[in-house]
């Protein structure tokens, strides 16, 4: 996102109950920080999930997709092969 206006189609995509990444490598400080806190409360009232998945990349789950995973290679599943390395 380049701005605080991209949160709301981010927001619509949770209500839709849409799995969303967000990098933020490329948004302001302060417009990453209004933009996480929106986000993050949106998804809290949905009752989804929230992970960090790397410096300034975040998923945010609906509360229909699971956002659980590992990074210990032996114990990623068959159903999620982008986690392996």
């Amino acid at each position: 996102p380049k701005s605080f206006d991209d949160a709301q189609q981010v927001a619509n995509c949770l209500k839709d109950k849409k799995p969303v990444v967000i990098n933020f490598e490329s948004t302001d400080g302060e417009a990453a920080k209004r933009i996480i806190d929106f986000i993050s409360g949106t998804t809290y009232a949905l009752g989804g999930e929230i992970k960090r998945v790397r410096y300034r990349v975040i998923v945010y789950a609906p509360v229909n997709v699971g956002a659980s995973y590992t990074q210990d290679e032996k114990s990623v599943s068959a159903e999620m092969p982008w986690l392996k390395k």
